[in-house]
């Protein structure tokens, strides 16, 4: 990893601790947010609506521009001719469109006439073409049907607060101000990079994009091999099930790693997954260790508030991988052999766990009962070719 200058400057401000006297004191009146909505410790859904119908959009950082599924846009506007595709987006597409996980394959996007989007009262005319995806994988990957992605040109319209503990997303046009926070950070931010946090690994700083759009927080090469000098900072733990998301599928080794810090505090043990392309960000996982936390992009300032920041996040007890898919969560993607050994299928439907009825909406703790639970003490209720079947693990 290479740094300018600015950088080091960046650095230093971050480990000193100095940059919470950044954050805007002024005493003011809160403007009531845009919008609240319930959230999960696992993914920013953002109810968004076009021509009066409220739609599910996942807030990702990760990605630089709003997609919207294809499906959808077939249903609500048409495809835009190549002709009037403008200059700007022609060059884009050109050059590719980059996430984290590599370039959008440019086979698969479609350029839609775009329309007007609300986020609470606020309206987004329409302004740059709509770029359409198959956005299917997320609706597996979350057990809630995902129309469309906030990417950063939106994020960096609005201030972002997450409530943690209630479990509570809010969405300002107004940034509030920062008096409830007791400390605030600056971030960088740049076009088609979008978010990132500064931490520190063993005393080396290590620039880290947040990224909403995913749930483990991942690393590049070159600190895996640093970690290799302190052989306890990076366990592998098996989490190697394909990637789902906007890029094609890949299978990526998951590591319990320590000795990262933000900001001084220390975060124990994070589980990340090894990123391909080299890139470093902070998911879902991270963000869920704060009480609260709160984006103003407008100041690029990072606040919050955390109480048990320092954490040791479990390696799992066993790997099984499941997806929402045709209205019901199943075993999918995983090792036939390692299934086996559980009295399992690829394609089982998860009927009950633990005498609890499996909902699509709780699939992310569906996952944490299926990695975590003890040997012995696992119960599942599976229903194979109309068959139900009850298997202890």
């Amino acid at each position: 990893m290479k740094y300018s200058a600015l950088s080091i400057i960046f650095s230093a401000m971050l480990l000193s601790g100095s940059v919470s006297a950044l954050a805007d004191r002024t005493p003011a009146a809160a403007p009531p947010p845009l919008l609240t909505s319930p959230v999960r410790p696992d993914v920013l859904i953002v109810p968004v609506a076009i021509s009066g119908r409220q739609y599910h959009f996942l807030l990702d950082t990760g990605i630089s521009t709003l997609v919207i599924d294809n499906a959808l846009a077939s249903e609500l506007t048409h495809r835009l001719p190549g002709d009037q595709v403008p200059a700007l987006q022609r060059a884009i597409l050109a050059a590719g469109i980059q996430t984290p996980g590599g370039p959008l394959p440019q086979d698969a996007l479609l350029l839609w006439q775009p329309m007007a989007i609300a986020i609470g009262d606020r309206v987004l005319p329409a302004s740059a073409p709509w770029l359409g995806m198959d956005l299917s994988m997320f609706t597996q990957v979350t057990g809630v049907k995902i129309d469309g992605i906030l990417g950063q040109d939106i994020f960096r319209q609005f201030a972002w607060q997450v409530d943690n503990q209630q479990g509570q997303l809010s969405v300002w046009q107004q940034a509030p101000g920062t008096l409830d926070y007791p400390v605030c950070v600056p971030y960088r931010d740049a076009y088609d990079s979008g978010p990132e946090l500064l931490l520190d690994y063993h005393h080396r700083p290590v620039p880290m994009r947040i990224d909403t759009g995913v749930y483990y927080s991942y690393i590049g090469d070159e600190l895996i091999k640093a970690s290799r000098e302190r052989p306890e900072s990076a366990v592998l733990t098996g989490i190697n099930q394909p990637v789902l998301g906007l890029t094609v599928q890949e299978v990526s080794d998951g590591y319990s790693l320590t000795g990262l810090s933000f900001n001084q505090m220390p975060l124990g043990k994070l589980l990340v997954r090894e990123n391909k392309q080299g890139a470093y960000g902070l998911g879902m996982n991270f963000l869920a260790r704060f009480d609260s936390y709160l984006f103003i992009p407008k100041k690029m300032l990072f606040c919050y508030r955390e109480q048990h920041f320092t954490r040791d996040e479990s390696e799992p007890q066993r790997i099984l991988s499941v997806r929402y898919y045709a209205h019901r969560v199943e075993f999918f993607s995983n090792s036939p052999t390692a299934l086996a050994r559980f009295g399992l299928q690829n394609g089982d439907v998860l009927v009950e766990v633990n005498g609890s009825k499996v909902l699509p909406e709780g699939i992310h703790q569906l996952r944490i009962a299926l990695a975590d639970t003890p040997a012995g003490q696992l119960v599942l209720k599976i229903e194979r070719r109309g068959k139900m079947k009850t298997i202890r693990i």
